[in-house]
């Protein structure tokens, strides 16, 4: 015993850094270390505190019989630490059959890093997600899609007690859903990202030696056994899979990430680490090769493949377009027995078995997510409001994009904001005011085409200054707008919908307000670095005695340095008020 009390104390002044991350300890407010894992099965100790664990884990070491509910065999991570640092000697044939069995299943020859682009028909999901991807060949991804499918997906996720929107926001954001590790075939993240999502797939394969690949999987044994607070915007999928990554091979990648996480700042963090991503691949998406696919089709044939009427004389890329167009357009119905839509797919399947050529095409490999600009953002304001005069301001967001924002890497036309709030000063009254808290900004635009018909919106919830509901008060704003984008060409959208904006503060008359009309807006990317957006807004008040008005705003954003600084010039009309603003943006 005085012997263990010795090595608990050398632990904790030589050795408690390696042990805390494998533990996934952390310091709390009052300085005592806690460990992140909530589940009784991940510790030896009732007392879990770091010292307590390493004690009980040596006396558990010595016991025997060794099968699989010995530490050795669930903790085998741990027990090559304690090897290591010289507190045990190695356990040359331990009876481990189920820890031995998941080794054998998995066998990594590889290790990738995957990212599935952003889910823009679910806000929960319009910021990518992140997860492992343990290779069991040596091919390269890129080339050898069959048998990369007989890999293994490894994810970090919530576990949701609830699927009531109101209450699964408010539990992600305060960690009230246990997270998860889970192991599935890859094909199954195939089939729902690539395919039922429609989401390209990117491959960051790392440079991890054997060994790292081992210890990898040993300690996914460990966490597999565990539940963690899962926090959307903090501890979430991208944390884990950072810090399992940190653990094995030493890498300092979570010091990179900033205090919200999403899921591109993981590959900002493996990217910036030289020679740890030896390739990235590219993996496109059911609805980008079917895109492609159908720009080889004539007018005359793409009719063809919308009547959905199979004809002998149909090209097999007619035929291998109108099954990919099914999957997009009737996805729900194609995995439903019995349906129209899976018989008329089976149909075209079936055509598609007599063909022997091939019409596999090679989809344009665009930017790779990382190269994205950095997702916070800061700016400094100059400006003169009609009625307020001279003022300068600032603002700060937390993340990520908006539709005029350098372009390269992330959904062109959309918007996904968290946490954006901007003040102003005026010299002339020397008045201080926040102008906005916008908590969360969704600007959804996929564009309508004659093959499929999607819905466009915004959604915006916080805080924002009115000065027609009221004089200048502050309140609580919830957004949304419905409508539909049309593309001219790849750099020209055009969006039509229907504004609604309900409004809320003491100071105004009835206590709320209500502003509903009809939205037009123009988004041009006229050069890589030179970009613009006018909208137009007719506006009725609801309950309140006031003609309708326009709201009309314009902006132009040109690229000093591209994903450093850009400069914006900014004219808006809001019931014939004109507010001009000059800005500097600086991307972090």
């Amino acid at each position: 015993m005085p012997f263990l009390f010795l090595l608990a104390f050398s632990f904790a002044a030589e050795v408690d850094a390696q042990w805390l991350k494998l533990m996934h300890y952390e310091k709390n407010l009052i300085g005592t270390y806690h460990s992140r894992a909530s589940s009784d099965g991940f510790f030896t100790s009732t007392e879990r505190s770091p010292e307590s664990e390493l004690n009980q884990f040596l006396i558990d070491y010595d016991k025997r019989p060794i099968d699989d509910k010995h530490v050795v065999c669930r903790f085998p991570y741990r027990a090559k630490y304690v090897v290591n640092k010289g507190y045990k000697a190695a356990i040359k044939t331990p009876n481990c059959p189920t820890l031995e069995k998941f080794r054998a299943t998995v066998a990594p020859v590889g290790v990738s890093l995957l990212f599935s682009s952003y889910f823009l028909d679910s806000p929960a999901s319009t910021f990518g997600h992140t997860f492992l991807r343990l290779r069991r060949n040596s091919l390269k991804v890129a080339t050898e899609h069959q048998i990369e499918l007989l890999d293994h997906g490894i994810g970090y996720a919530a576990n949701p007690s609830t699927m009531n929107p109101l209450l699964y926001s408010v539990l992600g954001f305060v960690g009230g859903f246990d997270g998860v590790f889970s192991m599935v075939p890859y094909y199954y993240k195939v089939r729902e990202y690539n395919d039922a999502e429609s989401r390209d797939l990117w491959s960051y394969d790392l440079d991890m030696s054997p060994q790292q690949m081992a210890d990898l999987v040993d300690h996914l044994w460990e966490v597999g056994q565990a539940t963690f607070p899962y926090y959307y915007l903090t501890e979430n999928c991208s944390y884990y899979i950072l810090e399992i990554l940190e653990i094995v091979t030493g890498w300092k990648l979570l010091d990179r990430m900033p205090f919200w996480i999403i899921p591109v700042d993981t590959l900002k963090a493996v990217t910036s680490e030289p020679g740890f991503v030896k390739e990235v691949s590219y993996r496109p998406s059911l609805k980008s090769q079917f895109e492609e696919r159908v720009r080889y089709l004539s007018t005359a044939e793409q009719k063809q493949v919308r009547s959905l009427r199979y004809e002998p004389t149909w090209t097999t890329v007619q035929i291998d377009a109108a099954i990919e167009f099914l999957e997009l357009k009737f996805a729900k119905q194609v995995r439903t027995p019995g349906t129209e839509e899976l018989k008329l797919r089976d149909e075209f399947l079936a055509a598609r078995a007599s063909r022997r050529e091939s019409s596999r095409l090679q989809v344009p490999k665009p930017p790779s997510p990382d190269q994205i600009h950095p997702s916070s953002r800061m700016g400094m304001h100059l400006g003169y409001h009609e009625t307020f005069k001279n003022y300068l301001g600032v603002e700060q967001r937390f993340a990520y994009y908006d539709p005029l924002d350098p372009p390269q890497a992330k959904p062109a036309f959309s918007e996904i904001i968290f946490m954006d709030i901007a003040a102003r000063f005026y010299p002339h009254t020397n008045d201080f005011d926040i102008q906005k808290t916008d908590l969360l900004r969704v600007r959804i635009r996929n564009p309508y085409t004659l093959w499929l018909s999607p819905w466009s919106y915004s959604l915006t919830v916080g805080g924002i200054r009115d000065s027609i509901l009221c004089d200048s008060c502050y309140g609580f704003r919830t957004h949304f707008d419905l409508g539909l984008s049309y593309l001219f060409t790849d750099k020209h959208l055009v969006y039509l919908g229907v504004y609604n904006d309900l409004r809320t503060s003491a100071k105004m008359s009835r206590g709320f307000g209500y502003y509903l009309g009809p939205l037009a807006e123009f988004t041009d990317y006229w050069f890589n670095n030179f970009r613009s957006q006018l909208r137009l807004t007719y506006l009725d008040v609801i309950d309140r005695n006031q003609t309708a008005f326009w709201d009309i705003s314009a902006e132009i954003r040109w690229d000093i340095q591209p994903n450093k600084f850009s400069l914006s010039l900014r004219q808006s009309w809001v019931d014939e008020i004109q507010d001009i603003q000059l800005s500097l943006y600086y991307y972090y």
